[in-house]
C-alpha cells in the first residue's frame, strides 16, 4: 500500500527479463486497488522531481488500471506516489534501450477540457447515447513537433468528472 507523500521506489533492472544495463524506460501496467478516497498515482524516474501529472486517477474503492511508459533513473529505479492511501499492482510489459528508438519526454499536460489548457474548449466530451462530438487535438503541435518528425506518440488519456456510465458502473 502506498501512503500519500511516501514515495515507493521500485528497482526495475534485472526484473522479469529486463537487462541490467542499457535500459532507458519501461512499459508498465499500473493498477490502483481500493483507494481510500478520490485521488491519483504519479510515476516518474527516481532521483528527479516528481512531475505535476497523474498516471492513473480513481475514486474511493475503485480498481483502475492504466498503461504507463516510465523512464528509469540512473540506478534503474522508478518511483510511485499516491495522493491518498491505495494499494497498487505494477506489471512490467517491456523495456526500451538507448538504441530502441524511444524518445522519453518529461510528462506534460498538453490538453485539459476542465480548464481549456492547450486550446481545447472548456466542456465535457461525448454523450452517453453516443451522439457527442469528437474532440480533435493536434498533439504534435502541443509538443513542438511537426508532421513527419515523429512516427508515434504515447498518450495517457484520463476521464474525470464523468456523469454516467453506459455500462452501469
Amino acid at each position: 500500500q502506498i501512503e500519500p507523500g511516501v514515495d515507493l521506489e521500485l528497482p526495475i533492472l534485472g526484473v522479469s527479463g529486463i537487462p541490467l544495463t542499457d535500459v532507458t524506460a519501461v512499459s508498465l501496467n499500473l493498477t490502483a486497488v481500493g483507494p481510500t478516497a478520490e485521488g491519483y498515482v504519479t510515476v516518474w524516474p527516481c532521483g528527479s522531481d516528481k512531475p505535476g501529472t497523474s498516471n492513473v486517477n480513481f475514486v474511493k474503492d475503485q480498481i483502475v488500471p492504466n498503461a504507463v511508459i516510465a523512464p528509469v533513473d540512473s540506478t534503474g529505479k522508478v518511483c510511485f506516489d499516491s495522493s491518498v492511501s491505495s494499494h497498487v499492482v505494477i506489471d512490467v510489459n517491456g523495456w526500451f534501450g538507448s538504441s530502441s528508438g524511444l524518445n522519453a519526454l518529461t510528462p506534460l499536460r498538453v490538453f485539459d477540457t476542465r480548464s481549456g489548457a492547450g486550446g481545447v474548449p472548456v466542456a465535457k466530451v461525448g454523450a452517453l447515447d453516443g451522439s457527442g462530438t469528437a474532440l480533435e487535438v493536434s498533439v504534435l503541435s502541443a509538443i513542438g513537433q511537426s508532421v513527419g518528425a515523429v512516427s508515434a506518440v504515447s498518450l495517457n488519456v484520463t476521464a474525470t468528472g464523468t456523469s454516467a456510465s453506459k455500462y452501469g458502473g
